[in-house]
């Protein structure tokens, strides 16, 4: 699926784009010094930096209807989101997404939580109520993370505490038996600073779009967030991270089958120790983390209609710890980074391999010239991992590899509001430890790695255009990806299973997100801002079969409108667009027909008022949500349609 026109319209559109903002350059920048962490690892403007970020910044979070990073990263466009009932979502960047059911080994898009890997590919685990801000890198990002960050990284910013101690309390109820609650309270005293959330959510069973009740989709579900610091000097700081995420939720299968007593259980939880610091031109950052993540699942078999009995509940526990020491040095003219990562996972299931550990240390270095007065800016890196991979159950093997990873970029402020860049990276996602050193009989059959394994690579290459002209804020991005050496099942020559590099795809694009502030230009007290992004996959195709590839749509978009007072009022309106795509449709008999699901779009509102706000006594807030405004029948997956509309409303205390 191809479109030759693109890049010609992309040029037209980029033309005009400039014109109007060099008119602009006068204007107020609102946030063109704007800081971000994910791209270089270390606080940099966003005008210096060459790949395509976005930033979800606390103003977008709090606006939204989503509780959780798939929901708002769906209602963004950020790519395909593989969501089911329950608590289980996959991210998609690019054309590639993270792996849900387990941790981040086998997924192509990366998460991360506060610079550091977050250990688990399933997005509906991250809730977003104690985040201050979500930066999302398109593209590759292997020089700076390593493994698995192909189509991009997502990196999560909890809250900072800041400013005199304060509090809030919040509930919610809604349709379907919605109910959350948290408290929050956050603040710095005595060279402490901290930002603390609980948050508890339950929802029962719902119908969908089309008036079906879609039974055992009920979920409660549980989460901690604390982030709290001691800095002894403005200069330095020791923090302390601790995350908790807990559910109980039901597994109803597909819809037509409605399997009524399955459930599953999750968990992810992680501790975070650091210690940064600087001094002149010099800063550096030391961190040891753990994290476990778990996930179980539960087949009464009072009612299967798949005809699989198993009263016996099946998981896995993946168990992950890391390290991370970078040093920088930062001056007018350059900046220069360099670190050691060490990551360790080790996991255990109740199906063959029962028992693998992933052993992996890594050392990079990050470049970067200021040039004609930093108005040219040229970032290079380059990045070696070393990983061990052991099958230690049933049968004890090992294998070993490595990874070279280079980058290089390039940004010009053409004005003093647009800035053209162009970036070059690569990414990679090792083989799992089965299929590079696996040696076990299972069910009667065996499996057997194969040790001449590549990684899977991508090379990708993409040229943009960032305006920030007074209420205008723009991007336009064209993307094209080189994607080879893809780890795909095979057969040997006596039968048994194993696995070879044999699948590539070419993925190209571009994406594009604008807004304006109506409210700004027309020098009102309040914010009137109409946004839109939009992406547009004009390639797809996977190079061997010549056919498109699965779960990417060519065009997702999300177009809005934020609105605030400044003094007691918001309210968003969001609208999203997911265009159609091809899938496998496992609800048929076998062998499973490939389908062409329907395009959908999905609207939510969220209002939210002031009531009243005494200095000394509290602020009382009220806020309603309608989501799936349009009741649109709809589904991610094929076979797992979402909720119909639902209302929901809340009240919010800040002591």
């Amino acid at each position: 699926m191809k479109r030759k026109n693109t890049i010609n319209l992309l040029l037209a559109v980029s033309l005009v784009t400039i014109s109007n903002a060099t008119a602009q350059d006068a204007m107020k920048k609102v946030s063109r010094n704007e800081i971000v962490v994910t791209a270089g690892r270390v606080s940099e403007k966003k005008t210096e930096v060459t790949a395509n970020i976005k930033v979800l910044d606390r103003e977008i979070i709090a606006s939204s209807s989503a509780v959780n990073l798939g929901e708002l990263l769906a209602e963004n466009s950020i790519g395909h989101i593989h969501q089911y009932p329950g608590t289980l979502s996959a991210v998609g960047i690019r054309g590639f997404r993270t792996e849900s059911h387990g941790n981040d080994l086998k997924g192509r898009v990366l998460i991360l939580m506060n610079g550091r890997r977050a250990g688990t590919g399933n997005s509906a685990k991250l809730l977003t109520r104690n985040v201050e801000r979500i930066e999302i890198v398109r593209g590759p990002a292997a020089v700076q993370y390593g493994s698995a960050g192909i189509g991009g990284v997502v990196n999560i910013v909890t809250r900072q505490g800041k400013g005199d101690p304060t509090a809030s309390i919040e509930a919610t109820y809604g349709s379907y038996d919605f109910m959350q609650g948290s408290f929050l309270v956050s603040g710095e005293a005595n060279h402490i600073d901290f930002s603390c959330a609980y948050t508890h959510q339950e929802r029962g069973e719902y119908n969908t779009g089309d008036g079906d009740k879609y039974r055992n989709t009920e979920y409660e579900q549980d989460a901690v967030s604390a982030n709290i610091g001691y800095s002894p000097s403005p200069e330095h700081r020791i923090g302390l991270i601790v995350n908790h995420f807990e559910s109980e939720a039901g597994s109803p299968s597909y819809l037509v089958q409605n399997d009524l007593d399955n459930f599953n259980t999750k968990k992810n939880s992680s501790f975070d120790l650091s210690y940064s610091g600087e001094m002149d031109d010099y800063s550096w950052q030391v961190r040891y983390f753990v994290a476990e993540d778990e996930d179980e699942w539960n087949d009464p078999s009072v009612n299967n209609p798949s005809g699989w009995d198993n009263d016996t509940p099946w998981g896995r526990t993946v168990d992950q710890q890391g390290a991370q020491v970078r040093a920088s040095a930062n001056t007018d003219l350059y900046r220069i980074s360099a670190g050691i990562d060490w990551v360790k996972y080790d996991v255990e299931a109740d199906s063959a391999p029962k028992e693998t550990s992933y052993d992996n240390p890594a050392v990079y270095v990050l470049g970067k010239l200021r040039l004609i007065d930093s108005r040219l800016i040229a970032s290079g890196g380059l990045r070696y991992d070393n990983y061990t991979l052991k099958v230690i159950d049933p049968t004890e093997t090992e294998e070993s590899d490595d990874n070279l990873s280079p980058h290089f970029g390039i940004a010009y402020m053409a004005t003093e509001s647009v800035k053209l860049r162009v970036n070059y990276g690569e990414g990679f996602m090792m083989p799992s430890a089965d299929e590079l050193a696996a040696d076990y009989t299972s069910g009667g059959h065996r499996a057997l790695g194969n040790p001449n394994l590549k990684p899977e690579a991508s090379k990708t290459t993409d040229l943009g255009v960032d305006v920030n002209a007074g209420p205008f804020q723009g991007s336009i991005t064209v993307f094209n990806t080189d994607y080879k050496d893809k780890i795909e099942d095979a057969t040997t020559a006596t039968a048994d299973s194993t696995w070879e590099n044999r699948g590539e795809a070419n993925i190209q694009g571009f994406e594009a997100d604008a807004s304006y502030d109506i409210g700004e230009a027309m020098d009102w007290k309040r914010e009137l801002k109409p946004y839109a992004s939009l992406v547009l996959h004009t390639n797809y195709e996977d190079e061997e079969t010549e056919e498109d590839l699965q779960y990417i749509s060519d065009v997702q978009a999300t177009f809005g409108l934020r609105y605030s007072n400044n003094r007691n009022t918001t309210a968003n309106l969001n609208v999203t667009h997911t265009g159609e795509q091809k899938m496998t449709d496992y609800t048929a008999a076998f062998p499973y027909p490939e389908i062409e699901h329907d395009a959908f779009t999905v609207a939510n509102l969220a209002v939210t008022r002031k009531i009243f706000d005494k200095k000394d006594g509290g602020a009382l807030s009220l806020k309603g949500e309608i989501r799936n405004l349009l009741d649109e029948d709809y589904a991610y997956v094929n076979g797992y349609p979402m909720p119909g509309r639902s209302l929901a409303i809340g009240a919010k205390y800040d002591f």
